[in-house]
């Protein structure tokens, strides 16, 4: 009985061309998602609350407000007191349509002092005065945290930042091996001798297949991380194994044989251009 043939696009000149899977692509946009975007769009926005905190601190108008809602709200293990209020900028004077509205957080201890309807002095920036803040006993130069809420910012996107690099190379570091074996390996038909179903916490499957290389050597090896049959009614996880195992081909380095992977089994396939 004759071999199965060699997928048509690992039969090209060498270096050959690849390019990454739907699985490495979807990986890597799961990163980018989770890990880089949400700090990215984070920083800008705490550095704009610090930044208009410390303009209110050099160019800050006082003004008398009216408190116009009091919320506690429940954040994690702690509550965070919220004051609304309302004002009027003292450049349009006896007009209603000249209010503006802000909100501020204060300690628990002052929120239990206030009411609805109570006056409170703020500041707010004359140019803009959307930008305003409470003005408890000069609570914007004394007890302002904006800078912490910066810090903080830079803290998570450091953090978030340093999480992703790494999570990056542990998929780029076997992405590249894979590559320049993909583009530089050769090929032979190969066999499988045995799946084994690795049941842990997540279940995958081991192949140990069998090939001859060019030298006429047997060369017995094992494919590690293949879909379980647990997973095999995931969305293309029943394709994927089918592609590694139904019609399974060795690549493997020529001067070292031992050196050789499934082919489809990893993050890159060949394509023909």
């Amino acid at each position: 009985m004759s071999s199965p043939p060699i997928p048509p696009e690992l039969n090209q000149p060498l270096p050959r061309h690849v390019t990454a899977n739907g699985y490495f692509k979807f990986s890597v946009a799961v990163l980018t998602f989770f890990l880089l975007l949400p700090p990215l769009i984070m920083l800008p926005v705490t550095y704009g609350i610090s930044h208009n905190r410390a303009l209110l601190r050099t160019n800050g108008v006082p003004a008398i407000g009216q408190i116009t809602d009091l919320k506690a709200e429940r954040s994690r293990s702690t509550y965070v007191y919220r004051v609304s209020y309302r004002f009027q900028p003292s450049s349009v004077p006896g007009s209603r349509q000249g209010f503006q509205t802000g909100t501020d957080g204060v300690s628990e201890a002052r929120y239990r002092n206030l009411h609805v309807g109570q006056d409170v002095p703020i500041l707010y920036e004359p140019s803009r005065p959307g930008n305003s803040g409470l003005h408890f006993d000069d609570s914007v130069n004394t007890s302002d945290d904006s800078a912490m809420m910066l810090l903080f910012g830079l803290f998570i996107v450091g953090l978030s930042g340093g999480l992703y690099v790494l999570l990056m190379a542990v998929l780029l570091v076997p992405y590249f091996r894979e590559k320049k074996l993909l583009q530089w390996s050769h090929v032979a038909s190969a066999v499988i001798l045995e799946e084994e179903e690795i049941g842990w916490s997540r279940p995958t499957m081991t192949a140990t297949y069998q090939f001859t290389d060019e030298k006429g050597q047997t060369v017995t090896a094992t494919q590690k991380n293949l879909p379980s049959v647990k997973k095999l009614n995931w969305p293309g996880f029943r394709a994927f194994r089918e592609a590694v195992t139904k019609n399974p081909v060795a690549v493997y380095q020529p001067e070292n044989s031992e050196k050789s992977m499934l082919y489809r089994a990893g993050s890159l396939v060949c394509y023909v251009p």
